[in-house]
């Protein structure tokens, strides 16, 4: 071997030695210092109802809203500008685009400032999961971390996790939370002109923000819609018509449904993502009922509803209260799941029970006048007296006394026994026992247990216990409250009564009972 070619060889040797160090040396950092990834698991918590529409949002522990982003749930569009206009040769390089970075020093010296940068998209996300302040050390580390980004993952990832954490303005943080809070809808489709603004946003999210930059917001939505024009993304009708489109001059609410209910799923439930059996439809109607009902009563006064599926027990609606703002109602209370005195809603069991024993039959008449059950004497709502009447009026018009007389009989204790049995206990003041005074209220109950009993009526006299999601079926309880015949005459009976004014036209059969 001449000398000539033994220098070539050690020249060779060293410079792959060189690079099997560089690579042990970067092997190492790896190890040492792995991907920054926390920020991505801080995301923000939602509630969908069965389908996967959103009923309510929460902010992340930063109070900042920002949602996984997933690519087949983005408008392709939005993705191909935001890669023309931020990292042209994103798919080609390996974190660092070396051609950028060239020309953007060639125009920092040739014109003494800052033209343009190089920060490739994975070297923006590493600033992002890491930030640093603005020094050339900080460029060589987001370099260094966008090297190790690229080696760990795809370039859909890159964009995935790129588009969950880029900034949008306030604490807006990703593509969801953005096109959510300026646009109302989620980013499945966009237009070019919300396209291109979502794409130059993150460059200056503050100076940009529409709601309080709207001129400096459409001109740099311009600025993107014309270099997609020069070079032959769009063609100049396109534009045109994009630009007509007004900026967003305010951010939109994020959902808010169920919110009693979606509180309780995130607390239970780590995921991200909690689905539940409600129907948003539904449950959008319920609440603006219950704020309409609500607002004509007098200040304090608050009411909940719950929605349940008679089949399956799965709950549809859940209205904890008309206004979780109303303080005066103490709106941020759950009445669904609160203890209150169920008033008159009892007396429907009582009566199935005395059907059930034999003790009365829906056309047995009953007396309806004062009278005194040792020492206690309860009265009608209204203090007048029926006299003769049958179990069918006295149930209808929720009479008192009747109810009182048919307990008795029954016994406080078995009808106690058999709510429990069903629903869970019920709550007595102090160390009480069950009495007489369970017909009109004197117990604690709650409005899912009141539910849970009702739902024996249409279902044979088997009550089955509510649930808010699908996994909860498996340790769903039915529990047979009253036997068929006595279920089903209580069910007619309560069929039957008149409705409420404002549902006289309404063919439905529906069972009603006041409380």
């Amino acid at each position: 071997m001449t000398a000539a070619n033994k220098k070539i060889v050690y020249w060779i040797s060293g410079l792959l030695l060189a690079i099997l160090l560089l690579l042990t040396i970067l092997f190492i950092l790896d190890r040492c210092y792995p991907p920054v990834l926390e920020p991505l698991r801080n995301i923000s918590r939602v509630v969908t109802d069965r389908s996967g529409q959103w009923l309510s949002a929460f902010p992340n522990h930063d109070g900042r809203w920002r949602f996984s982003a997933r690519i087949e749930t983005i408008d392709p569009e939005f993705i191909d500008t935001l890669v023309f206009f931020e990292d042209q040769r994103f798919y080609s390089h390996h974190g660092v685009d070396l051609l950028a970075m060239l020309r953007a020093a060639y125009q920092w010296l040739a014109n003494q400032r800052i033209i343009s940068g190089a920060s490739t998209i994975t070297m923006q996300l590493a600033r992002l999961l890491e930030p640093h302040p603005r020094t050339l050390t900080s460029k060589l580390i987001e370099s260094l971390r966008a090297l190790q980004l690229e080696y760990h993952f795809t370039k859909t990832e890159i964009l995935q996790m790129y588009l969950t954490m880029a900034p949008y303005g306030g604490n807006l943080e990703g593509i969801e939370a953005a096109s959510l809070a300026w646009f109302n809808k989620h980013p499945r489709v966009l237009s070019n002109a919300e396209a291109a603004l979502l794409a130059v946003l993150p460059q200056q999210p503050s100076r940009l923000r529409p709601d309080r930059h709207a001129q400096s917001a459409r001109e740099a939505r311009a600025k993107v819609l014309k270099r997609l024009q020069l070079h032959g993304h769009l063609d100049r009708q396109q534009v045109e018509a994009a630009l007509r489109e007004p900026v967003p001059m305010r951010r939109h609410g994020f959902a808010n449904l169920a919110i009693h209910l979606s509180r309780h799923a995130v607390a239970v439930n780590r995921a991200e993502q909690v689905v539940t059996t409600l129907d948003a439809a539904i449950q959008h109607r319920i609440e603006r009922l219950a704020r309409r009902r609500a607002g004509s009563w007098e200040a304090g006064v608050t009411m909940a509803a719950l929605v349940v599926e008679n089949a399956s027990g799965e709950i549809i609606a859940y209205v904890g209260s008309h206004d979780q703002f109303d303080t005066q109602a103490s709106g941020y209370i759950d009445m669904v799941q609160a203890v209150r005195s169920p008033g008159s809603t009892l007396k429907p069991l009582i009566y199935g029970l005395g059907f059930e024993l034999n003790l009365i039959h829906p056309r047995t008449l009953i007396n309806d006048i004062p009278h005194l059950f040792g020492d206690y004497a309860p009265v009608n709502f209204d203090g007048r007296y029926a006299g003769n009447i049958t179990i069918v009026e006295a149930l209808q018009h929720s009479l008192n006394l009747p109810a009182v007389a048919v307990l008795e009989r029954v016994t406080p204790t078995l009808a106690a026994d058999r709510i429990s049995r069903a629903a869970g206990a019920l709550k007595w003041k102090g160390r009480g026992k069950a009495g007489l005074p369970l017909a009109l209220g004197g117990v604690g109950a709650t409005l899912q247990q009141l539910v849970t009993l009702y739902s024996a009526f249409p279902r044979g006299g088997k009550a089955i216990t509510p649930v808010w999601r699908q996994i909860d079926h498996a340790e769903q309880r039915q529990t047979q409250l009253l036997p068929g015949k006595a279920a089903g005459w209580v069910n007619r009976i309560l069929i039957d009564i008149p409705p409420p004014p404002e549902h006289e036209a309404s063919h439905s059969s529906i069972a009603y009972k006041t409380g």
